[in-house]
C-alpha cells in the first residue's frame, strides 16, 4: 500500500474555473436537498399523508444516495471520473423533472431515490478529484473551498425553494432542481477535465471492491479520521429530517419564511468553510478539528437546553444551528482530506465507502428523529446534541492520540 505521505501525481495549480465547477458540483446536493425541505409540509397537505410518512421519503432519498455512491465509486476508478459525473447528472435532471409530476407519494419516493442516485457522482467525485491533484494539506484547504463555494447551496436552495412552494406548490421546487441540474450538465460537458489518470480496470470486480475496502478500513488513519467525519454529519441530518415540521408546523412560519431562517443557520456553514480554508495550511488539521469539533458540541448542546425549556420562537433552533454549522464546516473538510490521504490509487473506492457509511448514518439518523416528532424541537435537539457530543469524543479519543503517536 502507498505511504500516506504519498503526494498525487498530478499534484499543480488547478484553475479557479475547476474550483468553482467542483463547488457546483458540491452546491447541486443542498440545492437538490434544501429546497424540498420547505415543500414537505405541503406533499403531506396534497397526497393526504402524515408527517411521518413524508418525512420517510427523506430516508429514502437518503439511502439513495448512498445506494449511488457504491456505484459512482468504482465505475470512476475504472472508467474515469468526467464520464460517471456527466451520467450521473443526467440521471439527476431527468428524476428531477418525473419528481414534479409523482401522482402519488410512493411514486414522489422512487423518483426521489432515483434523483439522489444520480446526485450522489458529482458529490462524490468531486472528492475524489481534489484526492487526484492534491496532498492532505491541501487538498484540506481546496475541500474546504468547496465547502465555502458549495455552502451557497443551502442558502440558494431554501430561499428559492421557500419561495417557489410559496408561490406556486411542492412541485415548483423539484423542477427548480431539474433545471439546476441540467446547467450542470452543460458546463461538465464543456469544462470538467478528466483527473484519473490510473484508470483501475479491476475496479468494478466485486470482489475486488470489498478486498480494497477491507485495506481501507485496516488503516487507522482512516478509521480514526472517519469517525468523526461520519459523526459530524449527524447533526446535519437531524435538522435536515426535523426543520421543515419544527419551523412550519410548530412554529407556524410560512415556506419563504422557512427558506430565510435555513439559510441564516448557512450563515455559519459559509464562516467554518472560509476559517477552516484558512487555517488549515496555517495551524495544522489537527488544531482546527479541535476547534470545529468544539464550535459544534456547544452549538448542539445549546439547542437541546432551550428545546427542552420549552422555547418556541425560531431564533432558539437558528441560532443554535448557526454555531453548528460553524464547526461542522472546520470539522468534515479536515476529517475527510485525512480520511482519503493514503490512498491515492483508490481514492474513488475510497469516498465511495466513506459516502456509503455517511449517508447510511444519516438514514438512521432521520428515521429516529421523524419516527420520534412529537411537534416540538426536543427530537432534533437530542439527535443533534448527542452526535455533536460523540464526534468532539471521537476526536480526542481516536483521532488526537493518533496524530500525537505519529508527531
Amino acid at each position: 500500500m502507498n505511504t500516506p505521505e504519498a503526494a498525487p501525481e498530478a499534484a499543480r495549480p488547478v484553475p479557479k474555473r475547476l474550483a468553482f465547477l467542483l463547488g457546483g458540483l458540491v452546491a447541486l446536493s443542498p440545492i437538490a436537498t434544501d429546497s424540498f425541505l420547505a415543500a414537505m409540509p405541503a406533499v403531506g397537505r396534497a397526497f393526504e399523508a402524515d408527517a411521518a410518512a413524508v418525512q420517510a421519503t427523506l430516508g429514502l432519498y437518503f439511502l439513495g444516495f448512498a445506494v449511488g455512491q457504491l456505484v459512482h465509486g468504482p465505475l470512476s476508478d475504472r472508467f474515469g471520473r468526467r464520464p460517471v459525473v456527466l451520467a450521473g447528472l443526467g440521471i439527476l435532471t431527468m428524476a428531477s423533472f418525473a419528481a414534479a409530476f409523482a401522482p402519488d407519494l410512493a411514486t414522489l419516493a422512487a423518483c426521489r431515490f432515483v434523483q439522489s442516485f444520480g446526485l450522489a457522482a458529482g458529490w462524490l467525485l468531486s472528492r475524489a478529484i481534489v484526492r487526484d491533484l492534491f496532498a492532505m494539506d491541501r487538498a484540506a484547504a481546496m475541500l474546504s473551498l468547496l465547502a465555502l463555494i458549495g455552502g451557497l447551496g443551502p442558502l440558494l436552495g431554501s430561499i428559492v425553494g421557500g419561495a417557489l412552494v410559496m408561490r406556486f406548490d411542492w412541485w415548483a421546487a423539484l423542477l427548480f432542481v431539474g433545471v439546476a441540474a441540467a446547467i450542470a450538465w452543460l458546463v461538465g460537458f464543456a469544462k470538467l477535465p478528466e483527473t484519473n489518470t490510473r484508470l483501475d480496470p479491476t475496479a468494478t470486480d466485486f470482489g475486488r471492491f470489498f478486498r480494497n475496502a477491507g485495506v481501507i478500513l485496516r488503516e487507522r488513519r482512516f478509521r480514526a479520521a472517519f469517525a468523526v467525519f461520519a459523526l459530524s454529519f449527524g447533526g446535519l441530518y437531524a435538522f435536515l429530517a426535523g426543520s421543515a415540521y419544527v419551523l412550519i408546523e410548530g412554529m407556524g412560519l410560512t415556506p419563504t419564511e422557512y427558506g430565510v431562517c435555513f439559510a441564516l443557520t448557512q450563515s455559519g456553514n459559509l464562516v467554518g468553510a472560509a476559517l477552516g480554508a484558512r487555517l488549515a495550511t496555517r495551524i495544522g488539521i489537527a488544531k482546527v478539528l479541535a476547534i470545529g469539533t468544539a464550535i459544534a458540541a456547544v452549538g448542539g448542546v445549546a439547542l437541546l437546553v432551550l428545546a427542552w425549556d420549552g422555547a418556541a420562537h425560531p431564533a432558539t433552533v437558528v441560532a443554535p444551528m448557526a454555531v453548528y454549522f460553524l464547526g461542522f464546516s472546520m470539522t468534515h473538510p479536515q476529517a475527510l482530506a485525512t480520511a482519503l490521504t493514503p490512498f491515492p490509487y483508490i481514492a474513488g473506492t475510497a469516498s465511495t465507502l466513506i459516502g456509503f457509511l455517511q449517508q447510511c448514518l444519516g438514514s438512521l439518523v432521520g428515521v429516529l428523529v421523524s419516527a420520534a416528532f412529537d411537534g416540538t424541537a426536543r427530537p432534533m435537539a437530542v439527535a443533534v446534541a448527542v452526535t455533536t457530543i460523540l464526534t468532539a469524543l471521537a476526536y480526542w479519543t481516536a483521532f488526537r492520540p493518533m496524530v500525537a503517536a505519529r508527531a
